[in-house]
Order: C-alpha cells, then structure tokens, then sequence
C-alpha cells in the first residue's frame, strides 16, 4: 500500500514559511535599528556666540584683521571633535586677545571673569562666575556635548576715546541736521507721532541686556548638532540718536553627513532720532508712512549722510554660509554698526549686534556601512574606523579665547590632535553613537533556529520512523 506523503508536504510548507517569516521579521528588525546609527571618522565643530561683538580699528595698525582688539560681550564658546576633547568657555565680558596678553604678560594674573571647562577629565558641576541676574557665566563639558550660556548683567558702555568736547560738536551737528531733514520730508501726521529725540554726549553708547548661549552635541540619531544664540534687548549709538530693540540672532546645524543649517535673524525695531526705521544693505531707511513715497530715496539717502557725518555706519548683513562635503560654516549677524571717532589717534568701533560662528564637520565612517543592515558593531567588533585627520573650523576672526588657568590657549574652531597610533574616533563619544541590539532580538533568533532544527527533525522523523519500527518489530 502507497503511503501518504501528504503530511510531509504540509510539515515541510509549515517549517519553510515559518523559517521566510522569521527570517525576514529579523533583517527588518535589524535594518530599522541599524538606520538610526551614526558613525563618524571625523568630528569637529565649533559655535561662538555674542551678542556684541565688538572690533576696535586704529589707523596705526593697518594690517591687522579683523581689528587691534576684538571681544565679546558676554561670550559663549563651545566646541567638540574627535580627539577626543570638548571644552565650554563662557564670560560675561571678554577680553579679546589685545586683553589677554596684556593681562597675562603685563600683569601676571589670570581673569576671573571666565568660566572654564574642558573634557577630559569634565566634571560633574559646570564651572560657572557670578549671579544669575547680573553678570553670569556657565560652561560644561563632557565626552559627547559642550555648552556655555553667559549674560552681561545690566548696561554695557563701549566707552569713548575721543575728547568730550569733539563728541559733544558732532552730536550737536548730528541734532541740528536731522531737525532739518525733518522739517523736510516727515509728512505732518509722521512728525506729531514721532517727535524728535534729541541725542547727547552724556547718553553712553553700548547695550543692555545681552545674553548668549551655544551648545555641541553628538547624537546618536541626528549626528552632529551644533547650535548658538545671541541677543541684545536694546542698543544705543551716537548718543542716542539710533536705537535698537530685540535684536536676535540663532543658528543651527545638523550633521550626519550632509548638513543642514536653520538660521533665524530678527531686528524688533529701529528708531533714528526718534522716527521709526528699518536696516537693510543700503543702510537706515523711513517708510512711506513717515516721508512722502516720491521722496522716499532721496530722504534715505540724505538721513544715511547725516549719520555718517556723525560717524556712523549701520547696515545688514547678510548670512556668510560656506558649504563643502561634510562640512557647512556659518556667519549670522543682525545688525552691524561701525563708529568712528575722531583722534588723535582716530579709531573704529564696530558692533556687530547678535552674532554667531559656527562651524561643522562630520564625516560618515566607512565602518559604519552595514552587511544586510547588520552594522559591524554589532558583528562583535567596534564597528570605528582607524582614522584619518579632521579639518578644524576657522573663524578668520581673533578670538583666542582666555580661560581663568591659561589664558588665550585655545582659541575657537582650534582643537587637540589625537595620539600617533590611535583611532581619531573617541572610545567615549562613539560608544554613545552606537544602540546595541535589543535582548529580544537575540532571544527570537534562538526560536527561530530552534524552529528550523524540530522541523527538521520531525520530516527526518517521518521518512525514517516507520521503517525503524518495522525493523524493531522483526
């Protein structure tokens, strides 16, 4: 009698489908847990942010770039890369390089007015100076973020180097002009809602309420984030014969490969010897809601004339951003004002309100391509490539920034370069950046293996068990 293999089929269908289902259940698992994964040969980013950053130009120093000193007021400086090394700086009042030297050559002293911390070691408790409320610094560090805050804490006067009496003339000149293109292109209804504020030499320039902070993150999902914000509740220059209010600046940048910035720039409002204005490339510009539409240019015109006959210069500035592979570097301002003041000797100061650098570079590692979306790191080894150099960012500006230890040793977008013979990976950071498997995972890989060996054994069983019985039965 012909026996029936039916069952056999049916138990060979069953286990094959159960083995395909599994089978496909774990590489899906495997891939979607494996996408979230970043992995990185190089990192390398840096923000600074200040809310006035401020340049000093002198006609005795020609070549100097940017500037004789350059500061910012407060600073926020963070950056991280691959060393592995991270460091926060923050203060609520820089120095600028100029500063530095003098105070540490001159004067052998450090500056309290900074806080400092760097990774390694790091620390449990971020190095802070001063008070919530008044002048304010905090920065930390460890082996994957780096972050400052920092708030000048009151009224910051840039200070002026020229006579009071020269000042005093060419105020008096800026209120008597400005009276007279009033009394030339403010339309009536402009004039009553907007009387003239008179600017004086007893009215210190410089801004009130700064504050900035920045931050660098690896993440383990996103990459590299690098993110900085600045700004200045109000601002007041030639005496107050231009103001600012709200100004603010921010910047983004994510990285896993390919970055991306998200930048935000916003000036709340302007007022020029009390009428209202706008900033653009031009300068200070009226609306027609202040000067008649047919007069509109030349009123812009003459009214950015006036100004500069006073020593001032406002304009804005547009986003400086710099792409290349892996890497994007940004320059975001709100407003830039330049002040000349009469000599001898005759300088330049230059406020840039709101302003941030940031730079990022992080570049994929070639270890991480995965095998069926098995990532090596989960093959048992580390998953990091050995590794090649990083690019450090560069500002192109000063900025050596000092520390309360050693003043003016590192200096923004700079960094420490791994040793000979070591991966340029940080164990640390790394090891943050790749999940490890889930236990269930591996518990449902057993089942299936399990599975696959009783059906197995159980169409071994069927071929073979009845002929073994009728040979034990004989």
């Amino acid at each position: 009698m012909a026996r029936d293999r039916r069952p056999v089929r049916r138990a060979v269908t069953v286990g094959a489908g159960l083995v395909v289902l599994l089978a496909a259940l774990d590489v899906a698992t495997l891939r979607s847990t494996a996408s979230a994964n970043v992995n990185f040969d190089v990192t390398n980013a840096t923000i600074n942010a200040g809310a006035d950053y401020v340049v000093y130009f002198n006609g005795a120093f020609p070549n100097w770039t940017p500037g004789l000193a350059a500061s910012y007021i407060p600073l926020a400086h963070s950056h991280i890369d691959n060393a592995p090394f991270a460091e926060g700086t923050a203060s609520p009042g820089d120095t600028g390089p100029a500063g530095q030297t003098a105070v540490a050559t001159v004067l052998s002293k450090t500056q309290p007015q900074y806080a400092e911390q760097k990774y390694p070691p790091g620390a449990a408790k971020p190095a802070t100076f001063g008070s919530p409320g008044g002048p304010y610094a905090e920065a930390s560090a460890g082996a994957t973020k780096a972050s400052s805050l920092a708030s000048a804490g009151g009224n910051t006067a840039s200070g002026q180097s020229s006579a009071a009496s020269a000042q005093s003339v060419r105020i008096a000149a800026f209120n008597a002009a400005f009276s007279a293109w009033r009394a030339r292109f403010l339309t009536p209804q402009a004039a009553a809602a907007h009387p003239q504020v008179v600017a004086s030499a007893a009215n210190p320039d410089g801004t009130d309420g700064d504050t900035a902070s920045s931050s660098v993150t690896l993440d383990a999902a996103q990459g590299l984030i690098a993110s900085g914000d600045s700004r200045v509740q109000n601002a007041s220059f030639g005496g107050g014969a231009v103001d600012f209010h709200d100004v603010h600046t921010a910047v983004t940048i994510i990285n896993s490969g390919t970055p991306k910035a998200t930048i935000t720039v916003n000036v709340g409002d302007v007022t020029v010897g009390g009428a209202p204005a706008s900033v653009g490339k031009d300068g200070l510009t009226v609306g027609p809601n202040t000067v008649p539409l047919d007069q509109l240019q030349q009123a812009n015109q003459q009214l950015n004339q006036i100004l500069a006959a006073a020593g001032l210069t406002i304009t804005e500035v547009a986003p400086d951003i710099k792409t290349s592979t892996a890497q994007e570097t940004v320059t975001a301002t709100g407003v830039r004002v330049s002040e000349t003041q009469p000599g001898p000797p005759q300088q330049t100061v230059q406020h840039t309100l709101g302003y941030v650098f940031a730079d990022n570079l992080a570049v994929p590692s070639a270890a991480a391509v995965d095998l069926g979306g098995l990532g090596a790191g989960s093959l048992g080894g580390s998953g990091l490539a050995t590794g090649s150099g990083y690019v450090p960012g560069t500002e192109g500006s000063p900025a050596t920034l000092g520390s309360p230890g050693s003043p003016g040793t590192t200096a923004p977008g700079t960094t420490t370069a791994p040793p000979a013979g070591k991966s340029s990976l940080p164990a640390a950071p790394a090891s943050s950046l790749i999940k490890n498997k889930p236990l269930w995972l591996l518990l449902l890989y057993f089942m299936w293996q399990s599975l696959l060996v009783g059906t197995l054994c159980s169409i071994w069983w069927w071929r073979h068990g009845g002929a073994m019985a009728k040979a034990a039965a004989t």
